[in-house]
């Protein structure tokens, strides 16, 4: 086993004990997960995170959650993703934002769904089976199956191919 196979067997290990970890704090996740470098997941308690079988993570990604996160499977993130289901509360000023809590929402992803490289899916985020998010969108709201989410929030719906 040369130098590179004993540093991809050590990030493995890591990997799989982080994820160990999490399952036993309200996470569920499938079969066949892979995760490049640099994830990063912080579910608070009482949250809920659910992934799906044969989801990939490139590197770089990370999920946050309060509330509940629910990743479908067959999924696959580019590098750079966040994942984020609440966002500071700012109604009350002069209170300093720090210290007017979250509010709160659920961030669901459908199978077989594409998010490109560099997105931010924020609380409020629906994706539908069969979509694909365009790299370098922000995504706060529903996004029908079969259909593609342009960076400027604009839908384009997919005509599904079965050949």
């Amino acid at each position: 086993m040369n130098i590179v196979e004993k540093k991809l067997a050590l990030l493995a290990s890591y990997l799989k004990q982080k994820l160990l970890y999490l399952k036993h704090h309200g996470c569920k996740f499938g079969k066949k997960i892979y995760i490049k470098s640099g994830f990063r997941v912080l579910v608070e308690n009482g949250a809920v995170l659910e992934i799906g079988d044969r989801t990939y993570f490139n590197y770089g990604c990370s999920i946050t959650t309060q509330n509940r996160i629910t990743i479908g499977k067959d999924c696959l993130f580019g590098e750079n993703v966040k994942i984020y289901d609440h966002n500071h509360v700012f109604k009350y000023m002069p209170t300093p934002i720090a210290e007017q809590g979250f509010s709160r929402g659920k961030v669901i992803v459908g199978n077989n769904v594409w998010v490109g490289s560099n997105v931010i899916l924020l609380k409020g985020c629906e994706i539908g089976d069969n979509s694909v998010i365009a790299a370098g969108a922000i995504v706060d709201r529903k996004v029908p199956s079969y259909s593609i989410y342009r960076r400027d929030g604009s839908i384009e719906k997919i005509e599904p191919s079965y050949g």
